[in-house]
């Protein structure tokens, strides 16, 4: 293990006084799993830098007065169940509301513990001195569900949130909320959120994707803060008391069944406290509320999947979903292939060997095969039933893969590399159960280096300049990202080397774009045009294959199709909807960037962040700006940029010198950036050839790397 991050373990095991929580996470998980969850503390949540950054980030004032269509300020009702908890928690929690920078909210508190005179004196006190301010007492130890219930009672505003009784809302919370209903889209609003301790101090920040269904089924990931128009608390009946403990999970399953007009403010608006006996800080706190969930989620999708099965993941809290499949519908799988018998055998027998899923179908796009094991091969094949299809045209994927559709017969398409070989035996039905479900476009699978590492669970737009796999290179044991990585997820587009989708879908909107994405990108841009349909695409984890990357093709360079892909779908390069605009873009391992959030609430949120990033740029990104000479070797001077970013492994390799008159200026630019240098690109023509040398040394080693050739290509 890298002692450098058993340190670095240490060290957050103790800034955060959690050590007995590890402790007892060990006892309950054993040492490998705690020490993945650990680690995906340290790593995904960047928590120093979070840290850092609060102090510029945490507090913020508004560029503009607050006005609404109308002039129109509805009132919010704050509800708050209050029992047994510490005075300055509560005191803490009340004085977050009174903070607002938005003024027209209520605050409707019960009081579930009545018998304790000294917290209901606190209460009376501040139900005194402010009218917003209601109060309420239960008979006594009510529960959560029930004590919320009764402060809703007293509620009259036009939307309604839920505020713990030992957490706090950050001061604008209110404001930005209302602007996001005020023009009517939205019949639910959540947040972003982070954690904080006894003494305040905050961490573990979770950004979230915009609304994600499917990923709602997995877990409760909308959680804090939530708000509701009143009409939908209404028409569900409010809080449930048998699932007392997941109540919000159970509340936002079944009002989300009314709605899909579902916000998410890009936004740390709620700090969820993290004590003794807090699911917060010890996730196994409270283990029937992870029960209560599951019962909650298998209520909900009985009703619109008869014979759906809901069961635990390996991590509490997330939940593994068996949808059924009636009259197996015929699976096409449509496979393009070019010479490498053997990497086609080892997809071929892995499927037939491996599959439990009998209604399926293989078709075979042979792109000009020459070698004469390859051709005997797909004669084999044939003999055997499976279908070939001869095409001897220059390399077009797309027009491959639509080839292969058009010589299918099945309701399902499911589209293959040659590369990839079957691990689970499920893999196929679990992508049909979900393929098939209303409002789902293309289903994407798991699939590992065959190393074991993460090569794809799903497709970021923007990410490395183009589109990238976030969690790649992650093991394959990892939770992910606050559980990405054992959740069925949504995601913008998965890619085309597993993808299943019904040919009906297919049709609607004519297969994939031969010309503008003949090679790269084709995957993406068909999940992209399914989307803008209303057609949701998804990453199940529970259908695992292993990709062989691009072992069947040399690289090559298609900056142009990058271009293209930024000029057709500018957009989500800009703001995909399922990753957060607070995580870094120059890596897959969806750290916090703390230039990016300075960026998005100065110009999205329209907030003043004070803050010492070069607005420009930032320390985590870095702009290229050729002089007009230069022009010409855009390209050459992206692809080893974006090499250098996609494979931090290879940076030895630039670094020839540290003299600047010999280091690639590449190498040199990168540095200077991130030092905060304004770059002089004078002199830039003397490096051209010794850049050109440099990537045609890193092509060639892409040959015999897989994942390096797709970085270039």
């Amino acid at each position: 293990m890298d002692k450098s991050k058993v340190l670095d373990l240490i060290a957050h095991m103790f800034v955060r006084k959690s050590w007995i929580s590890f402790y007892n996470s060990v006892k309950k998980r054993g040492f490998r799993t705690s020490m993945s969850l650990a680690f995906l503390k340290i790593n995904n949540s960047s928590m120093l830098m979070y840290s850092s950054s609060i102090k510029e980030i945490g507090k913020i004032t508004f560029k503009n007065e607050y006005l609404l269509n109308g002039n129109d300020y509805p009132l919010f009702s704050i509800i708050l169940p209050v029992h047994k908890v510490k005075k300055e928690y509560l005191i803490s929690a009340i004085e977050s509301v009174k903070n607002q920078s938005y003024q027209n909210w209520e605050l409707c508190i019960c009081h579930d513990a009545p018998y304790d005179k000294s917290m209901a004196l606190v209460l009376e006190q501040y139900s005194k001195s402010d009218k917003r301010i209601k109060v309420t007492s239960s008979s006594g130890d009510t529960g959560i569900a029930n004590a919320s219930n009764q402060a809703i009672t007293l509620s009259n505003g036009s939307y309604i949130g839920f505020l713990d009784h030992d957490d706090e809302l950050a001061a604008g919370a209110l404001r930005l909320i209302a602007e996001m209903f005020s023009d009517g889209e939205f019949d639910i609003v959540y947040t972003d959120e982070d954690k904080m301790d006894g003494n305040g101090k905050r961490s573990d920040p979770f950004f979230k994707p915009d609304w994600s269904r499917d990923l709602l089924y997995s877990h409760n990931y909308i959680t804090h803060l939530c708000v509701y128009k009143r009409w939908i608390l209404n028409q569900i009946g409010g809080f449930r008391s048998a699932y007392d403990g997941s109540q919000d999970y159970d509340l936002i399953l079944r009002g989300s069944e009314l709605t899909e007009k579902i916000g998410h403010l890009k936004f740390i608006a709620y700090h969820w406290r993290m004590i003794s006996g807090s699911v917060a800080l010890d996730s196994s706190a409270k283990p029937y509320a992870y029960e209560r969930g599951r019962l909650s989620l298998q209520s909900v999708l009985e009703s619109k999947y008869p014979g759906v099965e809901v069961s635990d993941a390996p991590i509490l809290g997330y939940y593994k979903i068996s949808f059924p499949v009636k009259n197996a519908p015929k699976v096409s799988i449509i496979i393009a292939t070019k010479d490498h018998p053997e990497l086609l055998y080892r997809c071929i027998n892995s499927i037939l060997t491996k599959t439990m899923y009998d209604n399926y179908e293989i078709i075979i796009i042979n792109n000009g095969s020459t070698d004469p094991n390859a051709v005997n091969y797909l004669r084999y094949l044939q003999s055997t039933g499976i279908k070939v299809v001869e095409d001897n045209k220059h390399f077009n994927h797309s027009r491959l893969n639509n080839l292969g559709a058009y010589h299918s017969a099945g309701q399902v398409l499911l589209f293959l590399n040659n590369d990839i070989e079957v691990v689970n035996t499920d893999w196929l039905r679990e992508m049909v159960s979900h393929v098939i479900r209303p409002g789902i476009g293309c289903v994407g699978a798991r699939l590992l280096y065959p190393n074991g590492t993460i090569q794809h669970s799903g497709v970021v737009l923007g990410l490395g300049g183009g589109a990238a796999h976030p969690h790649r290179g992650f093991p394959s044991s990892s939770p992910g990202y606050f559980g990405m990585l054992i959740s069925v997820r949504n995601y913008s587009a998965v890619t085309g080397a597993c993808m299943a989708v019904l040919r009906d879908r297919f049709d609607e909107i004519g297969g994939f774009d031969e010309l503008k994405f003949p090679i790269s990108y084709n995957d993406v841009d068909f999940c992209l045009r399914l989307l803008k349909r209303g057609y949701r695409s998804l990453v199940t984890p529970h259908a695992k294959l292993i990709h062989h990357e691009s072992a069947s093709r040399s690289p090559s360079l298609f900056a142009w199709e990058i271009d293209m892909l930024r000029q057709t779908w500018p957009g989500f390069i800009a703001d995909d909807p399922y990753y957060s605009p607070y995580l870094t873009t120059d890596k897959e391992n969806l750290e916090y960037s703390h230039s990016r959030a300075v960026l998005y609430l100065n110009n999205t949120l329209n907030v003043n962040v004070s803050s010492s990033i070069n607005k420009s740029g930032g320390h985590d990104s870095i702009v290229l700006r050729i002089p007009p000479a230069l022009e010409e070797y855009r390209d050459l001077i992206y692809s080893l940029w974006r090499i250098y970013h996609m494979r931090p492994d290879l940076r030895a390799v630039f670094d020839l010198s540290r003299n600047r008159t010999t280091i690639p200026l590449l190498m040199w630019a990168i540095q200077s950036t991130e030092r905060g240098e304004i770059i002089s690109w004078q002199s830039f023509e003397t490096q051209i050839k010794e850049l050109q040398d440099l990537l045609t040394v890193l092509e060639t080693v892409s040959t015999y790397d897989a994942e390096l050739a797709m970085v270039i290509a």
